[in-house]
């Protein structure tokens, strides 16, 4: 099943943000997994502080785009999940940090 291409440039944006975020932190896990690094693993810690900020911003802003524009609603609210779905991949990334410490 393709999925079809968001119109909005901030669905794209937003997309591409979650996708970027997700495989940073996956990556960071790989890395600390590997290396067994304390640095590696602080650093995906804050790695998190500008991400919850930059995401918070971004989900509001596609929020007020779906109340504006209302005729596009399945696409934005697509988005939002799809922005959402990173929460428990973060608790996930973290909960596999922790217990490796």
């Amino acid at each position: 099943m393709k999925l079809p291409t968001p119109q909005h440039a901030i669905n794209r944006f937003a997309i591409k943000l979650a996708a970027f975020s997700a495989c940073l932190g996956i990556l960071f896990v790989f890395v600390y997994m590997i290396t067994k690094d304390i640095e590696v693993a602080m650093a995906g810690y804050l790695h998190l502080i500008p991400t919850v900020i930059v995401h918070l911003v971004v989900f509001i802003w596609v929020f007020f785009n779906a109340a504006i524009h209302r005729n596009e609603l399945p696409e934005h609210f697509l988005t939002l999940v799809i922005m959402l779905l990173n929460i428990p991949l973060a608790f996930a990334c973290g909960a596999v940090v922790l217990n490796f410490l």
